[in-house]
């Protein structure tokens, strides 16, 4: 059972490969991502849904937030985008 489980998320991880959050097919994850912990890893899931309490736009889209508005630049809606992009929290990545 263990090992056609395995196949079977193999086989469904290879098939989407098109990120929503990129908006490309996306790359393939760095060797370094397994040396983050269980809760860094669990908070990067969500952000490549979209589906991350951090986000002013999920906050929102679930009925906890009034506004998506970024509370560093309190000028654009904050999204997973916009999370790498804000000019008040620049970042190389």
């Amino acid at each position: 059972m263990k090992e056609i489980h395995s196949e079977v998320v193999a086989e469904s991880i290879a098939a989407s490969n098109h990120s929503r959050v990129l908006g490309c097919t996306r790359p393939k994850l760095s060797p370094s991502e397994s040396r983050l912990s269980r809760a860094e890893r669990s908070t990067l899931a969500q952000l490549r849904t979209g589906e991350c309490h951090l986000l002013g736009d999920y906050l929102v889209k679930t009925g906890r937030a009034e506004c998506a508005t970024c509370p560093k630049c309190r000028f654009r809606r904050q999204s997973v985008q916009h999370l790498f992009n804000c000019d008040a929290t620049p970042t190389n990545l």
